[in-house]
């Protein structure tokens, strides 16, 4: 059991906290790393476009000072 930061014990599982290691051949990690790093290129690709849109859109707006 471990403690968790509020002193209690933590009775959950190994597999619920996250802290079981996996094993596979290498060539199946490698495989997989591929491609998530494809998927977090797309991810990347897709926020900075999204960042792009939003930016052109903020400066294309006409901001007309208001009457005093």
């Amino acid at each position: 059991m471990n403690d968790n930061r509020f002193s209690r014990q933590d009775d959950r599982t190994p597999w619920e906290q996250g802290t079981v290691a996996v094993r596979c051949s290498l060539s199946s990690f490698a495989r997989f790393s591929r491609w998530m790093d494809g998927e977090l290129a797309k991810l990347e690709r897709r926020w900075f476009r999204a960042n792009s849109e939003a930016r052109r859109q903020a400066t294309s707006r006409s901001f007309k000072p208001k009457p005093r």
